[in-house]
């Protein structure tokens, strides 16, 4: 029989008892192929990381929440052009949130203590992104924060809302107004949180809330 010019029509009995007496569900390659030909079977299309390459190609300013890039970078100022290289390969982040940053203002001074990582502002500053930085303030050296939000991704200026900088935890808190919201929320605030090991957990637990 030319399969090209004539197809085969079961009733739904014929296949519920033809079903009923199957043992091996897979079909042969030659029969998927056969298929594949009469237009009965479609073909595999697309690649994988599908979701991946997505977002790659979304602006970020359409993202409903956030699409956010989290880092404990151990010492910023050797690192930030590689932070920059990173980030230029994540082109749709709405925000960074950075720990460790170890920094200290220019012309900040502990006494008794060498403050060893001073660096101006201008030089932390990327590309399309708001920067807020957050130096530790109890000593000249060690921790700190560092937070980015996206122009694209926030409609206004994002503004700091909390901090604290104590031995037991480190917090920068920024408020966006994004382009896309639910209808229910009007803002986000994008919470970047740092507890040293040594630290007392309870009295941080206690000071974040």
């Amino acid at each position: 029989m030319d399969m090209d010019n004539h197809r085969l029509a079961y009733s739904p009995d014929t296949l519920r008892s033809i079903r009923s007496h199957m043992t091996d569900f897979e079909l042969r390659p030659r029969v998927i192929n056969r298929l594949k030909e009469l237009n009965i079977v479609r073909r595999r299309r697309g690649a994988r990381a599908g979701i991946q390459e997505r977002l790659k190609h979304t602006k970020a300013s359409n993202f409903s929440f956030p699409y956010g890039f989290s880092s404990n970078i151990n010492s910023l100022q050797g690192k930030f052009i590689h932070l920059e290289q990173t980030v230029g390969n994540m082109p749709n982040l709405c925000f960074i949130a950075l720990q460790e940053t170890k920094l200290q203002t220019v012309g900040n001074k502990c006494e008794g203590e060498n403050v060893q990582h001073q660096v101006a502002d201008e030089a932390l500053q990327m590309q399309n992104f708001h920067m807020f930085r957050q130096d530790r303030g109890f000593t000249a050296n060690g921790g700190g924060m560092m937070t980015y939000i996206s122009k694209d991704w926030s409609t206004n200026t994002p503004k700091v809302c909390i901090t604290l900088s104590t031995p037991d935890i480190e917090l920068l808190a920024v408020r966006a107004c994004p382009r896309f919201l639910p209808s229910d929320i009007s803002n986000m605030t994008i919470v970047n949180v740092y507890t040293r090991p040594s630290a007392n957990f309870t009295v941080s637990n206690a000071q974040m809330l």
